[in-house]
């Protein structure tokens, strides 16, 4: 929905006993003929600023039986309005100016009276006639509709003017760009841009923080105000950075011993150890799961036997069946916070 503001009003005056004339400076009158005084004209200037035109109000007094008002435009045309006697020797006459048959500039005027005695007509004086044009703006986006803070925007519409018949763009004209922050009642100036082809604008500005947007032109000699639908954009933050992922800390495997040695066949054996991490007050027991590898004699690979899970202090115990000699050891695979680690290897010898 368009707003359009007015900076004039047009009042029309009841009548004679109620003017408020602005007389100009005249010449004595012609004679013989009844006196002509108190001569002027409400309002002045006569300001045309809508399709319905604007009254002004003529008002003299004399001693006359009849009278009228010579009214001549500036390129010379005459034209002649009818007085009323409104009583106590108080006359007015009223005469509607129009966009469509009547130009704007210096305009004359007189009285001619008329009584027993003769005709007088007075001096001539002056009223100025003004056309003002209403204006509007059209298509107002603000864009893109959610913006970083500190980002650009780019405002873009149309400032068209109505002459007298339609809407055309009008180009060469200032326009400013407003901002009303979010929680407030006022719009400040931030950007000016001119207007182009066919009334058509842009304007690129930063924005720090959510509120609406709108487009304002200030008006001019012959031309309203007006002022564009407001556009609301929504600032975001940028998000922080990630903060850096922490180094997984080291591990050890601490203390590993495989005993008996030797062991009989089928018997167990018994594994301990201790996991411990290195943190900010050195190496400290952890809790986590530790696999049992086994090596057998004269092989080259290391085998998975079982799992067992270190206390808070990081003590390991637990124990396997021995049926081979061979090498065992504990193996922790690290996790989220930790690398891998393993302990030394711990021969033991099987026997029959």
């Amino acid at each position: 929905m368009l707003q359009r503001f007015r900076a004039i009003v047009v009042v029309t005056a009841m009548g004679a006993g109620a003017l408020a004339m602005t007389p100009a400076a005249s010449a004595s009158q012609t004679s013989p003929g009844p006196d002509i005084s108190k001569v002027g004209v409400n309002p002045n200037p006569v300001v045309v600023d809508s399709s319905s035109g604007a009254t002004a109000t003529f008002g003299f007094e004399a001693g006359a039986t009849n009278a009228k008002v010579v009214l001549t435009s500036p390129s010379g045309n005459s034209t002649d309005v009818a007085a009323t006697n409104g009583g106590s020797n108080k006359w007015s006459a009223q005469y509607k100016f129009t966009r469509e048959d009547h130009k704007a500039g210096d305009w004359k005027y007189k009285v001619v009276a008329t009584s027993a005695v003769g005709t007088s007509t007075s001096s001539t004086y002056e009223v100025k006639v003004r056309h003002v044009y209403d204006t509007r703006i059209v298509d107002f986006n603000a864009s893109p509709e959610n913006v970083r803070k500190g980002g650009t925007l780019t405002a873009t519409g149309a400032l068209q003017i109505n002459w007298g018949k339609a809407w055309e763009g009008w180009s060469g004209q200032s326009v400013d760009i407003s901002f009303r922050e979010k929680g407030s009642d006022l719009y400040k100036k931030v950007a000016t841009t001119t207007s182009g082809h066919n009334g058509w604008f842009k304007a690129h500005v930063k924005t720090w923080s959510s509120g609406y947007w709108r487009a304002e032109f200030n008006g001019k000699e012959g031309a309203h105000k007006s002022v564009s639908d407001a556009d609301r954009i929504d600032v975001s933050r940028p998000a922080p950075p990630p903060e850096p992922e922490p180094e997984p800390a080291d591990t050890r495997i601490v203390k590993f011993n495989a005993s008996p040695e030797p062991v009989r066949y089928g018997r167990y054996v018994r594994l301990v150890g201790t996991l411990q991490v290195d943190d900010e007050w050195g190496w400290d027991g952890y809790r986590g799961k530790v696999e049992v590898h086994f090596k057998p004699y004269g092989s080259s690979k290391w085998r998975y036997v079982k799992s067992a899970w270190s206390t808070g202090s990081g003590k390991v115990r637990t124990s396997t069946r021995a049926y081979k000699s061979g090498t065992w050891r504990f193996y922790f695979d690290g996790d989220s916070d930790t690398f891998d680690s393993r302990s030394k290897g711990d021969y033991v010898k099987v026997r029959r």
